[in-house]
């Protein structure tokens, strides 16, 4: 079987995961791999950057592989598998899931391209910095018989509280039935199983500010220490403001994120449809792994 020239491009922002990434990209198996890393540019700059070097490289290799600076390769022969899936069946694009630390399950994350169907628009805004990928004609497969990245594991606290903060303020703004009120939902969900896991609570803290259920503002949000008296005096407010508003509710409770909603958009009929969404999206991640995931191993 052939062996794939890949280039990676990686975004980099102050990510703890990157040199993981670097040292597992340096492990992997049977492809011909190059690694660009994009750092010290604002979100919107970084992925225009990283369209640029893909245009410039699209005759160079076979694949572009896009990641994240929190991705990291689970396997030796994670990237090989992938370009061998999708060199069988001729794909353009191949999007995966990663194993998501913040909210315990797989999400959407890994995108596979090769590299001749990259176009030169790049389509990319403020609220869709991946809008030259959709362009693309291929497969995302939800669910796969493997995981072949991890996504956010051992953060950095300003890693934790962005994760939480950028969620919060995108499922406010984002309207009543926006799906990142399905991400803190999960994210909430999963702290109540982790209750020991101080990152997470970051990142529901982090939620709330991005909700605008914590107002006060002199406190250092990128400066919390896990251990120190700054987060314990945080956690303890976010506590104390969240049962102002919803005495009847446990702290943190994965339904408080239903109860917020309402609070915000007074409608029933949008939380239950976000909730049959997430019935309905299990059911869906299932029908994709029979029909392609149980292929990916």
């Amino acid at each position: 079987m052939k062996m794939h020239s890949v280039l990676v491009l990686t975004t980099y922002c102050d990510e703890l995961q990157l040199e993981d990434q670097k040292s597992m990209l340096d492990k992997q198996t049977n492809v011909i791999l190059d690694h660009i890393i994009i750092g010290g540019l604002s979100k919107v700059q970084s992925q225009l950057e990283l369209h640029k070097i893909a245009v410039d490289n699209s005759l160079e290799y076979d694949y572009i592989l896009k990641l994240d600076a929190d991705m990291v390769p689970l396997h030796n022969d994670s990237i090989e598998t992938l370009c061998n899936f999708a060199s069988a069946r001729e794909l353009q694009r191949l999007t995966t899931p990663v194993l998501d630390f913040f909210i315990g399950e797989s999400l959407m994350g890994v995108h596979l391209i090769r590299a001749s169907s990259v176009p030169k628009e790049s389509c990319i805004t403020n609220s869709n910095t991946d809008g030259w990928i959709g362009n693309i004609e291929g497969i995302s497969i939800s669910k796969t018989s493997r995981i072949f990245f991890s996504h956010g594991y051992n953060p950095s606290i300003s890693q934790s509280l962005r994760f939480g903060l950028h969620r919060g303020l995108k499922a406010k703004n984002g309207g009543s039935v926006h799906g990142h009120w399905q991400t803190l939902y999960k994210l909430f969900q999963n702290r109540v199983i982790n209750q020991s896991s101080p990152d997470l609570s970051i990142a529901v803290i982090g939620s709330l500010k991005g909700l605008e259920i914590l107002t006060q503002e002199n406190k250092y949000w990128d400066l919390l220490d896990h251990d120190g008296d700054e987060f314990i005096s945080l956690y303890e407010y976010a506590e104390s403001e969240l049962k102002k508003d919803f005495p009847s509710l446990k702290s943190f409770d994965s339904k408080t994120i239903w109860e917020i909603h309402f609070s915000i958009f007074n409608s029933r009929s949008a939380i239950i449809g976000l909730i049959l969404n997430l019935i309905y999206n299990k059911v869906y991640d299932n029908i994709s792994f029979y029909i392609n995931g149980r292929n990916l191993k």
